[in-house]
């Protein structure tokens, strides 16, 4: 039974398989096209002149890129301003309540319960290895 509609189903796509695998070659033979033409249509349709397409899912990317870099220009400019020993000073300390802000105020102090569990005897010092309570209980 070579006559199911799988076999010819079959046969049908390894012929049109097979035709568009000549594809490439017969628009070689059959081009209309001169090089001169090829040449003016590449040279009037280069990248810069081709619109930027699919930039939406980049422009939010773009605006934090700029951010940044804008960021980055004012501190430069604030820290090249610095002349003094005190000016620099000044300075760090303002960065220093900034990063305390954005922070928020510090955890509460646990106590560590620290136990000795091993300590080694050296010439002149020892060592002793600690376990701490990092975080309480």
């Amino acid at each position: 039974m070579d006559s199911t509609p799988l076999s010819r189903r079959r046969d049908f796509l390894q012929t049109a398989g097979l035709g568009l695998m000549g594809w490439p070659l017969a628009q070689t033979f059959f081009c209309t096209t001169t090089p001169a033409m090829a040449q003016s249509a590449a040279s009037t349709t280069t990248a810069s002149a081709l619109p930027q397409l699919n930039r939406f899912p980049r422009m939010m990317q773009n605006w934090l890129v700029d951010e940044v870099r804008a960021a980055e220009a004012r501190g430069n400019a604030r820290r090249d301003a610095l002349k003094t020993k005190a000016d620099a000073e000044a300075y760090v300390k303002s960065v220093q309540q900034r990063i305390r802000e954005c922070f928020g105020p510090l955890p509460e102090k646990t106590p560590l319960n620290a136990k000795v569990t091993k300590t080694l005897e050296r010439d002149g010092y020892q060592i002793e290895n600690i376990v701490f309570e990092s975080r309480p209980n």
